[in-house]
């Protein structure tokens, strides 16, 4: 592994579900189609040769080297309107604690939803679109491919996602709570997108009845709509369904609001104060918050699904400990071995800088170039091999302490 970064300047910084609520991780949510130009700015604006942005409905991360001021600052400023919150929430990890944490999240032991099945893919996308962009090399190439291995790990050796879970599976829970069984319930389902496929896929199998409304990408929707051999509307034909709808489950990901209140308002009219329960699954939110202040409409947004992901995470509360232990053992391995590297390539730098040093006063000394040769190799050879010998039986802790005095003394 070859790298220019100390693994001690490595980290992430962030926030999450955990510490802010939806409100704010909304306004600075990233499309996977911005994540380009984000990583771009991120290059332009701070400099940075290296950085992965992973950005889902629960929590958005940046992973980087240096300046973790100038990134916390760039994340507040992604929102200017908020910056103050954002800054109040954001999380840092550094060094090991940072490798530990990625680890952690492409596992799914930090989402919302213990064991979810689609963060590994989101964490995969989020180093892809770095790694096309140019953004990833000798550090966070191999600490996103280990965290895709250590997710595939905890996956096989342990029970965590046995019966594969997401936030749709603990939307689709919510509405059989809600009505006892969803046989012969009409669902409008907003959105083709991962998400709202994976609600519909399970209100399927309950027996729900479908109906598809697509936002962006017709032909999407469309597919979809044959694999359950229901029916797909343009999201302006809308209206036109909710009155006879038991409920409405939205995913589209779409960048603006899709329901206002005032349409639920008027729906409510012909439906005559009918019971009416949302689901919005989208960040940004495709229903107007508002909406929940219609008579009768009952609005569940992300933050919401709280209560049955805990429940879900009590039924796998015996894997958790497995599962984390998995994720300290891989962390400590991978920090042992970058550490290691990173030295060895400082003493390596050192030894090419001690051979231009010899050999530059060896030629002024007019030696024979086979002499010249010789002692420009022995030389080094002997000022360096015990450095090598003691750096190899020193311990991580003292190995960083001599790498940074190297570099300190001789501008590695």
């Amino acid at each position: 592994m070859s790298s220019d970064h100390l693994p001690e300047e490595l980290f992430c910084v962030g926030l999450s579900h955990k510490t802010t609520d939806l409100s704010i991780r909304e306004k600075i949510h990233l499309r996977p189609s911005a994540l380009k130009s984000a990583l771009e700015r991120l290059r332009g604006d701070l400099s940075l040769t290296e950085a992965v942005i992973l950005s889902t409905c629960n929590r958005f991360e940046v992973y980087a080297f240096n300046d973790r001021d100038e990134v916390r600052n760039w994340i507040a400023r992604l929102s200017p309107d908020l910056s103050a919150g954002v800054s109040e929430k954001l999380e840092t990890w550094e060094d090991k604690d940072s490798v530990r944490h990625l680890f952690s999240v492409a596992s799914g032991l930090e989402a919302q939803v213990v064991g979810e099945t689609q963060i590994l893919g989101q964490v995969k996308d989020a180093y892809e679109a770095a790694r096309e962009a140019g953004m990833t090399g000798g550090m966070l190439n191999p600490l996103f491919q280990r965290a895709l291995a250590v997710g595939k790990r905890v996956r096989t050796e342990t029970k965590l996602v046995e019966s594969p879970v997401s936030v749709s599976s603990v939307a689709v829970r919510l509405c059989e709570k809600i009505y006892g069984g969803l046989a012969g319930r009409s669902v409008l389902i907003v959105g083709a997108g991962e998400i709202s496929a994976l609600a519909a896929e399970q209100l399927f199998e309950r027996g729900a009845r479908l109906t598809l409304f697509s936002t962006r990408s017709p032909e999407s929707a469309q597919k979809l709509a044959r694999v359950f051999g229901v029916s797909c509307h343009a999201m302006d034909q809308l209206p036109r369904h909710l009155p006879a709808a038991d409920m409405v489950i939205s995913g589209s990901g779409a960048p603006h609001q899709l329901i206002s209140a005032e349409d639920i308002r008027q729906v409510q009219r012909l439906r005559k104060n009918r019971l009416l329960f949302l689901v919005d699954l989208a960040i940004p939110r495709d229903i107007d918050p508002a909406a929940s202040g219609v008579e009768n409409v009952f609005l569940y947004n992300l933050d919401d699904l709280d209560g049955i992901a805990q429940e879900h995470r009590r039924e796998r509360e015996q894997e958790i400990p497995k599962c984390e232990r998995i994720v300290l053992e891989e962390a400590e391995e991978f920090w042992i071995r970058v550490t290691g590297s990173v030295e060895d390539l400082a003493l390596h730098r050192f030894h090419s800088h001690l051979s231009d040093v010899v050999d530059q006063e060896l030629r002024r000394a007019g030696l024979a170039d086979e002499t010249l040769e010789a002692l420009k190799k022995s030389i080094p050879n002997r000022i360096m091999s015990e450095a090598f010998k003691r750096s190899r039986a020193a311990g991580p802790a003292d190995r960083l302490t001599l790498l940074r005095a190297l570099k300190e003394f001789f501008g590695l």
